[in-house]
């Protein structure tokens, strides 16, 4: 190891740095720990950003003024600082999922494992997310983004640093203009697709631009108001302050609010140690103890939390929480005591050796994780808590697929998943969200049966109403946050001049909001159709009584019979869930037609629209969840395809009722 490596120039120490990622750690751990509460803790990884490039760059900067830097040296310290504690935190979920969780759940979770060991788990979040995603609680490796999102910075900030030194560039307009170009695109991409804005780090990179641009700052010397120290200080509190009241999750992030947090840890930052605020309040010893174990806190709180939400299938109790939340301050002080420090602050000649180590056993945890996920999760494994058999998915038919894709009228062709009988009388076109493929099985096969034209759309998450939408979140996507898209829809299926159009979705959904596993998700379905307008179960339930009519009665006016799908009884929780009984799955016929109330009134108040109720055939006093030994969901409210294709012979009989009412229009 070269001189230059071992002598890298050292930074002095501040404590009130510390006290500041205490902040930001503590506000993290509280947004996970109890989410109604502390909703706006997720800012504090815009914080840590701030203060991770600020260190760095500054760090950067010294030792290029001194001549000093080196790619290997640089390298090495982060290797040594960053890879410790990850190693432990991945191996001892590795160890932990396999107790614990399903083979679906360890599939997707050794998935994860070996995303993070590379530092891709923003984009792998990134690409799953959408309609049918997991939830995130169910994810323990789900917080690891971050890391991903500055490691990869730092492939990037060092050559760009070096560059820009070697060449004299002005390097506080530089960074600014880095800043300014990841913010714009942030800007940019925030209203049309708000999850890749979350986990890009082309949309992050200006947070961490942020905090090296206060280094270049300080570099150059300028001073920011030097004789007011103690103001820049009670600014960046305020903007603190200000980030963590206007942050509360609810629309798409980070964007103009991201600016709050970042701010003002910009701020504080600037003030430096000799500033009041930063001096008495984040100087404090007990926040510099938890800001010295940030890091691995950070590792071990969202596991530790995640894994107690596979295990009950729901929110834990608050004890349980409490007391989670609280054991992640003893492992981090351990991980940090006993492997962090050790490696990171060892016998500086062999640290080099110890980065090589490190370098090879981390992506040797990632191909462990690739193992799981290539084994399927090893389901001949027994876990914790297991009652029942896990389910296997049966394979649902084979089809032809669309034919004719291209033939189809604007704003169709992209949605249909199922032609037959191309040309064929009647046409008969089946418009839906997911549950549209569930019920193209049957239909399928009647039309093979018959002869009819049969032409199957699928708008995932996106009711078969004209004049709704859904508001775009940073949970998931659909197809239907860009208002009129539906109305597009509406206008091809009637250019196609169909005999009966049949209308199927999780209606629910769009009343009740996305309920799973007893609880309302961040993802919630629900509607609007007022422009510029956030969307609640009110203002879905309006949209609906509303358009709904509209939207029928647009199709009726074409000479089309209606018929709407009632959707079959939502479980209490996914029949693949092995850790419940089928009698803890089911529903009772009461409990499904209180969530349904909603939606049969306003089916009810429609002339002419004719309505197939699955729960006629499923429930008596309860919902059956299996028949002869054969599941008839997929999940909590999606039939399997043995559920599914039950109702041949009745959707039968509903279509010749229907079709009898048809008048040639031919």
């Amino acid at each position: 190891m070269q001189a230059a490596d071992r002598e890298l120039a050292r930074t002095a120490y501040r404590p009130e740095i510390d006290g500041l990622r205490a902040v930001a750690v503590l506000a993290v751990v509280g947004y996970h720990a109890f989410p109604d509460e502390a909703r706006s803790g997720f800012v504090g990884v815009d914080i840590f950003f701030v203060i991770s490039a600020y260190l760095i760059t500054t760090l950067m900067l010294l030792n290029l003024r001194r001549g000093r830097f080196s790619y290997r040296g640089f390298y090495i310290r982060r290797i040594n600082r960053l890879f410790p504690a990850l190693l432990l935190v991945l191996a001892s979920s590795l160890a932990a999922g396999w107790l614990l969780m399903t083979a679906f759940e360890y599939k997707l979770f050794g998935k994860h494992v070996a995303a993070a060991a590379i530092y891709l788990s923003n984009f792998l979040l990134w690409h799953e997310a959408g309609y049918f995603d997991i939830d995130s609680e169910l994810k323990p490796l789900l917080h690891l983004w971050s890391l991903a999102v500055e490691e990869q910075f730092y492939l990037i900030w060092p050559p760009i640093l070096v560059l820009a030194w070697k060449r004299q560039w002005n390097l506080v307009r530089m960074i600014g203009a880095v800043a300014a170009l990841s913010f714009a695109v942030d800007l940019f991409e925030l209203d049309r697709d708000a999850v890749a804005t979350f986990f890009s780090p082309a949309t992050r990179f200006w947070e961490l631009a942020a905090g090296g641009f206060l280094s270049a700052l300080e570099d150059r010397s300028i001073d920011l108001f030097p004789s007011h120290k103690g103001m820049l200080a009670a600014l960046g509190f305020l903007l603190l302050g200000a980030g963590f009241l206007f942050n509360d999750g609810s629309g798409p992030f980070p964007g103009w609010l991201g600016w709050l947090p970042c701010g003002g840890a910009f701020f504080v930052l600037a003030a430096g140690p000799t500033a009041w605020l930063n001096r008495r309040v984040l100087a404090l010893r007990p926040l510099v103890s938890i800001g010295l174990i940030s890091y691995p806190l950070y590792l071990w709180h969202w596991p530790l939390l995640s894994f107690a939400h596979i295990v009950d299938t729901a929110m834990p109790s608050l004890v349980t929480r409490v007391s989670l939340a609280a054991l992640a301050f003893p492992l981090a002080w351990a991980t940090y005591v006993f492997v962090e420090r050790p490696i990171r602050f060892g016998d500086g000649a062999r640290g080099g050796v110890r980065a090589l180590v490190l370098l090879a056993l981390l992506p040797a945890v990632g191909m462990l994780g690739l193992v799981v996920y290539l084994r399927d999760g090893f389901p001949g494994r027994g876990f914790v808590g297991e009652k029942r058999p896990a389910v296997v998915h049966e394979p649902a038919e084979p089809g032809p697929g669309c034919v004719g894709r291209a033939a189809l009228p604007a704003g169709l062709a992209d949605l249909c998943v199922l032609h037959l009988n191309a040309g064929h009388h009647p046409r008969i076109v089946l418009w839906g969200d997911s549950h549209a493929e569930v019920w193209a099985l049957p239909l399928g096969r009647l039309a093979r049966e018959r002869g009819f034209e049969l032409i199957v759309l699928r708008h995932d998450g996106c009711p078969p109403v004209a004049g709704v939408w859904r508001p775009i979140n940073s949970a998931s996507r659909t197809a239907c946050e860009t208002p009129g898209v539906l109305r597009q829809v509406e206008d091809g299926i009637a250019d196609l001049k169909p005999d009966i159009v049949i209308l199927a979705a999780r209606w629910s959904l769009y009343t009740q909001g996305w309920m799973r596993n007893g609880r309302l998700l961040k993802t919630n379905g629900f509607l609007t159709d007022v422009p510029v307008a956030a969307a609640t179960r009110e203002t879905s339930r309006e949209a609906l009584m509303r358009q709904l009519p509209r939207s029928i009665g647009r199709l009726q006016e074409e000479g089309i019979r209606v018929v709407v799908i009632r959707n079959p009884p939502v479980l209490n929780w996914e029949v693949t869930n092995p850790r419940k009984s089928l009698a803890e799955v089911q529903v009772t016929a009461a409990e499904h037609d209180a969530a349904s109330r909603m939606t049969d009134g306003i089916f009810a108040s429609i002339p002419g629209v004719a309505i197939f109720d699955p729960a006629a055939e499923l429930c008596r006093e309860s919902c059956a969840v299996e028949r002869d030994g054969r599941l008839l969901y997929f999940d909590d409210n999606h039939l399997s395809p043995t559920g599914a294709l039950t109702f041949v012979d009745p959707l039968g009989a509903l279509l010749d009722r229907e079709l009898a009412k048809v008048k040639d229009r031919r």
